[in-house]
């Protein structure tokens, strides 16, 4: 049996029929994980993070997840995974529970066991004394750190974060990378792309380097730094 949670198979994305955002992606991802999209903007890795996450439909390919085909509206599919966006989507108007609580509903959660995964996340996210507080009071750090809360609720077996700390002072994205790594140690299978080479470096067991749509390097930091010396210097083009 195999250990991959996800794959990635023959994957393409043509945006108005000449614009070839993903090029014949082949990709797998193993359970336990914590792995990197590596790359410039508008290199591929967002497409892909939306491909596998159902925002946009796929040209042609498919994914297997834990050993079977899906299609990304599958119920069982949408229920295991977690989704960070890099761009802020909770309801400013609304506090933090408040957020937690549309999620939960979304998910049939309620009553003392949704309470108590909120309870259990806002604190693991330093937020437990923000939980009756206006989320357009936030600052960028917090709503990030909500997000994830919000990605974990439901208890998805795969964790997908897009450019997770974008934006962000240097402490706002330790204290991201703290909660990351710490949910990766307890086991949760976590997906990341970014921009920022040494996040990449620092943090995950396997980069892929994505460049205009084709994955050109696919190993651990170390190995790509010792074989491919030029790939720095690619990322930062």
């Amino acid at each position: 049996m195999s250990d991959n949670i996800l794959e990635l198979i023959g994957m393409n994305k043509i945006y108005q029929k000449k614009i070839h955002a993903v090029k014949d992606l082949d990709y797998k991802l193993k359970q336990g994980s914590l792995c990197a999209l590596l790359g410039p903007n508008g290199a591929g890795k967002s497409t892909v993070i939306r491909m596998i996450c159902g925002l946009c439909i796929p040209t042609s390919g498919y994914i297997r997840f834990k050993g079977e085909i899906m299609t990304t509206a599958s119920p069982g599919y949408r229920n295991s995974i977690g989704i960070v966006s890099q761009h802020t989507n909770l309801e400013l108007d609304l506090t933090a529970f408040q957020n937690l609580k549309v999620h939960g509903l979304l998910y049939g959660m309620k009553g003392s066991g949704f309470r108590k995964k909120a309870d259990e996340f806002m604190f693991l996210a330093g937020l437990e004394h923000h939980r009756h507080t206006i989320v357009r009071t936030f600052s960028g750090g917090m709503k990030r750190r909500l997000q994830i809360v919000r990605a974990l609720l439901h208890d998805p077996e795969l964790l997908i974060l897009d450019e997770p700390t974008v934006g962000l002072d240097p402490s706002s994205r330790e204290s991201i990378w703290d909660i990351i790594i710490d949910l990766n140690i307890s086991g949760k299978t976590i997906l990341f792309s970014t921009h920022y080479m040494e996040e990449a470096q620092n943090h995950a067991n396997r980069v892929s380097i994505f460049l205009k749509g084709y994955i050109i390097s696919d190993n651990t930091a170390e190995s790509l730094i010792e074989g491919h010396g030029k790939w720095c210097r690619i990322i930062q083009r």
